[in-house]
């Protein structure tokens, strides 16, 4: 049953891209909503505190001239308060004096007063209807009264409002422009972090589709997402790398078993078509190509089981000279049936590993010697307890090419010096898988006036 799959004409609000940008947006949105809520709440605070204490200082101002009218005159009768009635009226407000009784002084004066003054400055108010505002006049030092103003209702939300009206605009036009940028910027920072993505995901369906070339580039991404690029770019790059190993196998191993087949296929053939007859000799020549083939097969057997080892050694205490010590007395005799001498050098070194397989080791290292050296040449084998715990094996053979030492330990590779020397190229193999299984390395040298040095590290046991 076909599935669903996301197509190029996805809507941009359906992609993480966009949801993202709305996301960014909604929280830039809400933390500006609630920041000019707040900012417009304060502001209307203030001027409503600053108008009162405007309005109070007006007050207090006018108690002062009342006061100096009062010491003038030498009393309430002959004072006078037009200027105090000045100050109040000019600000909005009415004025009412009273003696130290609580009586009014001089109402009807007053009232002359005030109407001239809000003819003068113009009065569009109704007349007193707000909340008086008291001062104490003092005089020489002595209270002689108090002053009430009471300002009309009208004039001071006009004032507060056209302030708080103007406020509310900048604010609100601030808010705006905030908004679009946050807009602008979600939209920007979501294509910036969905890029990678995008370009990573075409890459992962190019390698699925068999590209195996395909590559991210994206290592430049911000943080994860560029973690992520270099990771599926490295994964990338493995699997180029088994593509290309596969397809060398599988071409290695057709050249390796097609010599042997078509020879003996060929004398097969001959002695069916009574060309030759199946004398010793001919068997003979078939035989040696099936055992090669046999031989091939095995190698390949040891390769499969090398890099599986991980997953099958039976490990435990040893102690690595013993385990060299017991191989080379068994491989001594056909070492020097061969023309080589065997040097040996073995600390006891403890080691923790599976005995089969490091003995496999250390018979594919000392094989390998035996093939490049000369006759009358010598083989050294050393056991050296150090952390980690070396092994090494150096011959007299012909060394490696410096262009060749980092491909020694490739299946089915075989150097210049080893056209002649014969084998399938696997025994080196073998000895670097199992070697890494053990959780060690190993790595190919030159020494000066000898041959070749394999040398063999394995963490020495606790």
């Amino acid at each position: 049953m076909a599935t669903d799959r996301p197509t190029a004409g996805t809507s941009r609000t359906g992609s993480l891209a966009g949801r993202l940008a709305l996301s960014f947006v909604a929280v830039a949105l809400a933390a500006i909503a609630l920041l000019t809520g707040l900012t417009l709440l304060a502001t209307r605070g203030s001027v409503t505190e600053l108008v009162d204490r405007q309005q109070q200082a007006t007050v207090e101002r006018a108690a002062s001239l009342a006061a100096a009218a009062y010491e003038q005159a030498g009393g309430w009768p002959g004072a006078d308060l037009r200027s105090t009635v000045a100050v109040a009226t000019a600000e909005g407000g009415t004025v009412t004096i009273r003696d130290v009784d609580g009586e009014p002084v001089q109402p009807r004066r007053m009232g002359e007063m005030r109407g001239m003054m809000e003819r003068m400055h113009g009065s569009p108010h109704g007349g007193p209807s707000g909340t008086p505002l008291t001062a104490p006049i003092v005089a020489d030092g002595e209270p002689v009264g108090t002053i009430e103003v009471v300002f009309a209702t009208e004039g001071v939300p006009s004032i507060a409002g056209d302030v708080g009206e103007v406020l509310t605009r900048n604010v609100l036009t601030a808010a705006g422009v905030a908004g679009l940028l946050a807009l602008v910027t979600g939209g920007l920072v979501a294509t910036r972090l969905t890029r990678p993505l995008t370009r990573l995901t075409g890459t992962v369906e190019a390698v699925a589709a068999g590209d195996r070339t395909a590559r991210s580039h994206a290592t430049d991404a911000p943080g994860e997402l560029g973690t992520l690029a270099r990771a599926v770019d490295r994964m990338a790059d493995t699997l180029e790398r088994q593509d290309e190993l596969r397809r060398a196998l599988v071409a290695d191993l057709a050249h390796e078993l097609r010599t042997p087949l078509a020879i003996a296929l060929g004398e097969c053939d001959a002695i069916v078509d009574g060309l030759t007859a199946p004398d010793p000799d001919r068997l003979a020549s078939i035989r040696e190509e099936i055992v090669r083939l046999a031989r091939l097969v095995e190698d390949l057997e040891a390769l499969a089981a090398a890099e599986s080892a991980g997953l099958q050694l039976e490990t435990g205490p040893l102690d690595l000279s013993e385990v060299v010590d017991d191989l080379l007395a068994l491989h001594g005799p056909r070492l020097q049936a061969a023309g080589l001498s065997l040097h040996a050098d073995l600390q006891p070194a403890p080691v923790r590993g599976d005995e089969l397989r490091l003995g496999q080791i250390v018979t594919n290292l000392l094989t390998n010697a035996a093939k490049f050296s000369p006759s009358g040449g010598r083989i050294d084998v050393r056991v050296v307890d150090d952390d980690p715990v070396r092994l090494e094996v150096t011959d007299d053979g012909p060394g490696i090419p410096d262009d060749e030492l980092a491909r020694v330990f490739e299946r089915f590779w075989q150097g210049r010096a080893a056209a002649d020397a014969g084998g399938s190229g696997i025994g080196l193999a073998v000895v670097a898988e199992l070697t890494r299984a053990h959780g060690g390395d190993v790595e190919a040298t030159n020494v000066a006036g000898r041959g070749a040095r394999f040398t063999l590290r394995l963490p020495r046991r606790r």
